[in-house]
């Protein structure tokens, strides 16, 4: 098996274990409020940051550990960082043609699976994104400790 789709399948588990943690917090952060209660912002920013922010970074701090078997601790780290940092907003760019693909599936499967294919989709879409920046770093750190510098 190549490095890049051991990467890719690490990615993968990662980006399955942010939404499996995502969906049940946003389900439960997400309802609605009490029309009486105003929500502050402090209390709107608390909730984005246990509800993204948390879940992502566990996961990088999983990917970070899985990695460390297979690459050097700064590979390792410079991978699960880029994960870290570009999965908000892969995962901002595939709810769009996540929800279209749940639509999809719900015309051609049946109405009950519209939420499954939506979810699929935000999962596959999520981990192809971010493994280009994942890629990317561990290629330009294995570039730049390649390079031999003069005496």
């Amino acid at each position: 098996m190549s490095d890049k789709f051991r990467l890719l399948i690490v990615v993968t588990k990662a980006t399955l274990l942010v939404e499996s943690m995502c969906i049940p917090l946003v389900l439960v952060l997400g309802r609605p409020p009490n029309p009486l209660d105003v929500p502050s912002n402090v209390r709107i920013a608390g909730r984005l940051t246990l509800t993204f922010l948390l879940p992502i970074g566990l996961a990088a701090w999983w990917m970070f550990r899985k990695l460390q078997a297979r690459y050097t601790r700064r590979e390792a780290r410079a991978v699960a960082i880029a994960y870290g940092v570009f999965t908000p907003v892969s995962l901002g760019i595939a709810v769009l043609p996540s929800t279209m693909l749940g639509g999809c599936a719900a015309q051609l499967l049946g109405n009950a699976f519209g939420a499954i294919g939506a979810v699929a989709g935000v999962i596959v879409l999520t981990a192809l994104i971010s493994f280009v920046p994942c890629v990317l770093a561990l290629k330009k750190l294995q570039d730049s400790e390649t390079e031999v510098t003069p005496p």
